[in-house]
């Protein structure tokens, strides 16, 4: 490929000729450490949206801090966890294959720590909250205001965040927070010690914000706090933090620039009813090196992060665990128009199902909690998802693991939408089903799925914990109507799986979808999958026509895969196939390595001649101790 530059532009030297094809990374930027950034290279000229020949696409961000990449659009969201000048760089082609880079650079900061206020425990929770509340009160004014609370000080009732009339942070600390892990570093229940308790023993929020109006809560920053709650009463079923009130009209009311870092929000005893660790209605937001626990309850569905409204949110290195939904946007219309959660950073974080919300489990806590799916979608617009080890999901209250579908949830949000989401280089582990992507939302009015890249991502132990074992459905809507609009650009490349069910049982199917949904553009390339697709209900081999029933025409690319134990037909020229998942040579199946031993042959049938399936290299290296959180 050739590569075409551009004169010097913004102060950034450029190199090459002047060219139609000109890619624009934006201007330098300064932001403070883990404070989530949209890059934009919206001022770039001829970048082609859609994929090159070695899979990539031909909007590539490349972050400048590690492997870390976002590709498919030309905005871009990043956070950094640590201070430095860093470069990044955005790389177009134009559907030639001919190319432009740009970079800009990006400089980020500590957070400035001024005058310090260090409240006195009086040994009585009430009285603690009073002192903590006033405090905050009273610095709303102060440049960088930090307010340190003793390890082992315990606040009970409601915290209300407030206003800052300055624009920077209140930092909100434990006082032994130099024996907690450092900045990169997750904690987790045994740091407690070392933290500060707030705390509620009623139905209510342990963090909230005032009343919806001009002057939101902003800039506020924890550190090794424990939230907690009194009771193991089946009865409590409130939101530990509560950010915003539901009712905003314009972004600027949301509550922004608020961050909980190395903090442990505790969801109480094995059986107990606790709702939600945090309710994000606020922009500028992010929850880094955090620990999630027992979020669940008996009909009704718990999150550790439910994400209604907001732009630029970064959630990184964390574990979240929770029966319903680990992680969720949407569920509720946004009362913003024309607004969806914008500009995800979802990186690192280790999402877990308990063993103990099982039934039939050795490790069986003996109550029927609501169990749905790791990580969930309803509304978005730019998200990377990037890095993460996904784990434990079996079929209980939904099928899928990782869910992607839009949801006009109330009826009144027709804007609501998916789109620019990229799913990459994570591990998704001992799960039932795969990923579910609607291209619609089937009870309500909405926009359609568009540009979902799904990209080297290791499925492994799939139906671990169940007989059925699909990895992909794809369909027009949750609820199986039928569909009006299929979805766009949708890519799911070079993705590596142990999908092994009996195809002649009408089991292991690498594709499920509905007939005649008008899908566009539709790419499954460099993949290696079980050779199983169901169309309609109906079973088949990869052939051309379980793909023409769902794209429409011959919209559709399905080459330089590799696949194994097939049903029947015909597969689309440019594949590789063998017999058994063993004649794959994957390095220890039995130990879920998906790298492929030496003699593999599928080491060169891949995309330009490169190994098919996940690069799991990168894989290992973007997710090394993601479970333990040491970075």
């Amino acid at each position: 490929m050739r590569l075409h530059g551009k004169a010097k532009l913004h102060g950034k030297a450029q190199t090459g000729t002047v060219s139609a094809l000109s890619a624009d990374a934006g201007s330098d930027r300064t932001i403070l450490v883990n404070e989530p950034l949209s890059l934009d290279g919206s001022a770039s000229v001829g970048a082609f949206d859609g994929l090159q020949t070695n899979g990539q696409h031909s909007i590539q961000w490349d972050f400048g801090y590690g492997s870390w990449t976002y590709e498919g659009g030309l905005t871009a969201p990043i956070a950094y966890p640590e201070t430095g000048t860093y470069t990044v760089t955005l790389t177009i082609y134009d559907d030639e294959g001919a190319s432009s880079s740009d970079t800009a650079q990006i400089t980020v900061n500590a957070i400035t720590l001024g005058s310090e206020a260090t409240l006195t425990d009086t040994g009585n929770a009430v009285t603690n909250m009073t002192n903590l509340q006033a405090e905050i009160d009273a610095s709303t004014g102060t440049n960088n205001k930090v307010i340190t609370l003793p390890a082992g000080f315990v606040a009970q009732g409601t915290l209300t965040l407030k206003h800052r009339t300055v624009a920077n942070y209140c930092t909100i600390r434990t006082g032994n927070h130099a024996s907690l892990p450092n900045g990169k570093t997750r904690v987790g229940p045994s740091d407690a010690s070392n933290m500060a308790v707030i705390e509620v023993n009623t139905n209510s929020n342990i963090i909230t914000t005032p009343t919806t109006s001009s002057s939101p809560a902003r800039y506020y920053y924890f550190i090794g706090i424990h939230l907690r709650k009194t009771t193991s009463t089946t009865a409590y079923t409130n939101t530990f933090v509560n950010l915003g009130m539901q009712d905003e009209t314009a972004l600027s009311q949301l509550p922004n620039h608020i961050v909980f870092d190395r903090c442990y929000f505790d969801g109480g005893s094995t059986t107990s009813n606790t709702l939600r660790g945090i309710l994000q209605r606020a922009s500028d937001f992010a929850v880094v090196n955090s620990y999630f626990h027992r979020f669940k309850g008996v009909g009704i569905e718990a999150q550790a992060i439910a994400v209604m409204m907001g732009e630029r949110s970064a959630y990184i290195n964390n574990f979240f665990e929770a029966a319903g939904e680990n992680w969720l946007t949407g569920g509720a219309d946004p009362s913003i128009s024309n607004h969806v959660p914008t500009d995800i950073v979802f990186r690192r974080n280790h999402c877990k199902k308990d063993l103990g919300w099982r039934s039939g489990d050795a490790a069986y806590y003996g109550t029927d909690m609501v169990v749905k799916n790791i990580f969930e979608l309803k509304l978005a617009d730019r998200a990377s998802v990037q890095g993460n080890y996904f784990e434990n999901h079996w079929i209980e209250d939904q099928t899928y693991a990782i869910v992607i579908t839009v949801r006009n949830q109330e009826g009144a949000a027709t804007w609501s939408v998916i789109k620019y989401f990229d799913f990459s280089h994570n591990i998704i582990h001992k799960i039932g089903n795969g990923m579910s992507i609607a291209a619609e939302d089937d009870l309500q009015s909405a926009l359609p799925t568009n540009h979902v890249l799904v990209r080297h991502n290791i499925f492994r132990g799939v139906a671990f914990y169940s007989g059925q074992n699909t990895l992909f459905l794809l369909g027009g809507g949750q609820g199986g109507a039928a569909p009006v609009q299929g979805f766009d650009k949708v890519a799911i490349v070079r993705n590596s799986t142990d999908l092994n069910g009996d195809p002649t049982g009408g089991s292991g199917r690498a594709i499920e979808w509905d007939t005649s949904i008008n899908n566009t553009n539709f790419s499954f390339l460099g993949n290696i999958m079980q050779a199983y697709i169901a169309s309609g209900g109906g079973g088949g081999g990869v052939n051309e026509a379980a793909f023409q029933l769902a794209c429409s025409s011959s919209s559709y690319d399905v080459r330089r895969n590799g696949f194994y134990r097939s049903k029947s037909g015909a597969m689309p020229a440019d594949n590789s196939s063998v017999s058994l998942i063993a004649d794959v040579k994957y390095t220890n199946l039995a130990a879920f390595d998906l790298s492929l031993a030496g003699d593999s042959p599928f080491l060169t049938t891949g995309l330009l001649g490169a190994r098919a399936g996940a690069d799991v290299t990168t894989v290992n290296t973007l997710t090394a101790n993601c479970v333990s959180g040491a970075w």
